[in-house]
């Protein structure tokens, strides 16, 4: 399962159901160039003005909202498979 960090509330999700691939969509401020996030913290508008429909909305639910330091108490071996994850030093 291709999972990701999200880079504002550092919750793990799956690719598939956040915006991990949107990380390279222009949102509506460049601020949030480059980043990830779940379907929960996601930008509302790209910077076309379109409206991005999966913004804001409510956790989905196809698996435990997590932080990624209480996910990988839980599955420790998973941090590998963690597509952006940065370990501390």
């Amino acid at each position: 399962m291709p999972l990701f960090v999200c880079d504002k509330c550092k919750c793990v999700d799956n690719t598939a159901l956040g915006h991990y691939w949107g990380s390279n969509q222009d949102f509506f401020d460049d601020e949030f160039k480059g980043m990830a996030f779940c379907n929960g913290c996601a930008p509302p508008k790209y910077k076309d003005g379109t409206i991005n429909r999966d913004s804001g909305e409510e956790w989905h639910n196809h698996f435990p909202k997590q932080s990624v330091e209480d996910f990988l108490k839980e599955y420790p071996d998973a941090k590998n498979d963690i597509l952006n994850y940065d370990p501390p030093t």
